[in-house]
């Protein structure tokens, strides 16, 4: 009686899908030298493990294209955790000047900038369609930029 067909999903065991994926990463690396040898055909291969180890093999001369691509990899991923980093120290950054602009704008504004006041319903025009219009009663910067958020309709 034979194996029966394996389910392909993620093994949600850790150590089962560690154990797993050496055997397949062995069963690969063979059958990577048997076509090779068989067939007299150029290989390369490459694999890396989730804790990003490389694991290579290459039949013959093609290793240094694939020495020559592995090194452009790790160049590239150095790069990219340090863009990575950078990215993180500057949000990081940006987000406490934002509160402090935030907390000096709103301090220095005072009750002028925070009206809490109800709206008035007579500066408000609303059409027969159901959709909101400009307040009648806009400010100068409102008009200019010919923007009013939604809150204020």
């Amino acid at each position: 009686m034979g194996r029966g067909r394996v389910q392909l999903k993620r093994i949600q065991n850790k150590i089962s899908r560690q154990v797993t994926f050496s055997k397949r990463r062995s069963g690969l690396l063979r059958k990577a030298h048997e076509i090779s040898v068989l067939c007299d055909a150029e290989v390369a291969l490459i694999v890396f493990s989730t804790k990003g180890k490389l694991f290579e093999y290459s039949s013959d001369s093609s290793i240094l294209l694939t020495q020559y691509m592995l090194d452009q990899l790790s160049e590239h991923q150095n790069k990219e955790h340090l863009l990575v980093e950078a990215n993180r120290a500057l949000t990081i950054k940006l987000d406490e000047i934002s509160s402090r602009n935030n907390l000096r704008q709103s301090w220095e504004g005072g009750e002028q900038s925070m009206s809490y006041g109800p709206q008035n319903a007579q500066s408000q025009r609303y059409n027969a369609s159901g959709s909101d219009q400009q307040l009648s009663g806009t400010t100068h910067a409102q008009q200019v930029n010919g923007f009013i958020p939604r809150w204020m309709l």
